[in-house]
């Protein structure tokens, strides 16, 4: 049985990996003052100023409970990307926000829980 190239198979599986990475941002490191601006412009203050919830105030989008349901930035990319519909949140796919957008956004809510931010920084 003959096995192919095997790498062209590597290629192969690297690229299928890469596309069904949940991109959060692209790798690409957000900058929280550009994302308090997109914040605005996109209109999520509306729902989430200084980093409440008006649809559900009990689930802030900072705090520790919010670190704790989005633990990292791939996973509150996901909910980024995706929206909540039944809760009024729409989706910001890469038509509407593009990867860089998307990490700088993030990068300005991930600042409002100030513990969050300090322990990411030790990370890096």
């Amino acid at each position: 049985m003959k096995t192919g190239n095997p790498i062209l198979f590597s290629l192969l599986i690297l690229a299928i990996f890469a596309a069904l990475l949940p991109c959060s941002a692209g790798g690409v490191k957000g900058d929280p003052k550009r994302g308090v601006k997109l914040f605005s412009a996109m209109t999520c203050d509306i729902c989430h100023l200084n980093g409440g919830n008006m649809q559900n105030p009990d689930r802030p989008i900072k705090g520790a409970g919010f670190q704790k349901r989005y633990p990292d930035d791939v996973s509150l990319g996901q909910l980024i990307r995706k929206g909540i519909s039944d809760k009024g949140m729409p989706a910001f796919g890469r038509d509407r926000m593009s990867d860089q957008d998307l990490a700088d956004v993030i990068a300005y809510v991930r600042s409002m829980t100030p513990a969050a931010a300090a322990a990411k920084k030790k990370t890096k």
